[in-house]
């Protein structure tokens, strides 16, 4: 779901929304699950209810996580949601959880100042586009944002 524009896109990021538009049928049960549920907040399983701003809550996870090993068989495995990473010198590193689905987000803090943190995608995949098995720098302080694609394939912001 775009927040700008309003429409639903599916995973290869197709404007879907007349599709759902056009979905018939639900039951008073199903419509039931949004009945209760109060702005900003999640309802297991069933639904998402925007805050008054049309903002969804999110809520991660927030893992501190130390760099180690030299590379992808020897690293420590990020979790989803927020990792702090500490202990980062340009050669220890982190990587990318295998994605359970295309949903998977995984935010990555280098807490380390004066040295990149190499974060590599799991076992046989790539991260924007790159060589399978290949790392990704975050420099010195950054931040950065990856999503997953498919079981294959990370993407960053």
């Amino acid at each position: 779901f775009h927040l700008n524009s309003g429409a639903f896109y599916d995973a290869n990021e197709n404007d879907i929304s007349n599709q759902l538009n056009a979905l018939t049928g639900l039951s008073n049960t199903e419509l039931g699950f949004l009945d209760g549920a109060s702005a900003g907040t999640l309802v297991a399983s069933k639904v998402v209810v925007a805050d008054s701003a049309g903002a969804v809550p999110i809520r991660y996870k927030h893992t501190n996580i130390a760099a180690i090993g030299s590379g992808q068989a020897n690293a420590n495995t990020l979790s989803l949601g927020f990792n702090y990473v500490t202990g980062a010198d340009n050669t220890t590193c982190v990587v990318l959880p295998v994605p359970g689905s295309y949903t998977d987000v995984v935010v990555v803090k280098n807490g380390t100042a004066g040295n990149n943190l190499p974060v590599y995608p799991n076992a046989n995949a790539a991260i924007d586009a790159g060589s399978a098995n290949s790392a990704a720098n975050i420099s010195s302080l950054g931040l950065t944002v990856y999503y997953a694609h498919n079981a294959t394939a990370w993407y960053s912001k």
